[in-house]
């Protein structure tokens, strides 16, 4: 009887959680509708393709963010499509099991060098310019100029003061 009991129950509960599963069109329509809404003219929305079960978002080789769910779908939200390197942007993780979601607010988009994330929704699309072989480039080099120096400064990706990844400044003098 116990075990006809506790069979049922692990029946149940995992027919439960598979019940539960939000699918990835399910949380593209949530995303678009609750929480672009309005502002789809304006930002670009991407989403990684397949569900995502990382304790951390590998954003770029060097930058990650913590999972809140143990299974999760996550999108992208470009704040500023226009702007080419740091600026306001979304991660959106929506739990796979509740539906429950949580934004968090950073300035770079996700480094992928392959373009994996799938688009949801664009609203403007960077021009590329294409590199035509065809062309010479026969230009000689300007003669050194001992007397010519350049200085950058860069204020890193925590710049204080303003926002992250604008800090870079160039600055060349010449001495006499």
């Amino acid at each position: 009887m116990f075990r006809i009991f506790l069979t049922m129950l692990l029946f149940f509960t995992s027919a439960t959680i598979c019940m539960s599963q939000i699918t990835k069109q399910q949380a593209i329509t949530f995303v678009m509708d609750s929480i672009v809404a309005d502002q789809v003219d304006s930002v670009n929305v991407l989403m990684e393709v397949d569900l995502q079960t990382g304790s951390y978002y590998i954003l770029r080789p060097w930058d990650s963010i913590a999972a809140p769910y143990f299974s999760y779908w996550i999108f992208f939200i470009d704040l500023q499509p226009k702007y080419a390197w740091g600026h306001a942007c979304e991660y959106i993780f929506i739990n796979s099991s509740s539906g429950e979601y949580s934004i968090i607010s950073n300035h770079l988009p996700p480094f992928r060098p392959d373009n994996s994330l799938e688009q949801v929704s664009m609203s403007y699309i960077a021009p590329v310019c294409p590199i035509d072989p065809s062309i010479q480039h026969n230009r000689p080099y300007p003669t050194e100029n001992h007397h010519l120096y350049a200085i950058m400064f860069s204020g890193g990706d925590y710049a204080i003061g303003g926002p992250p990844g604008n800090a870079a400044f160039y600055y060349a003098f010449s001495h006499m």
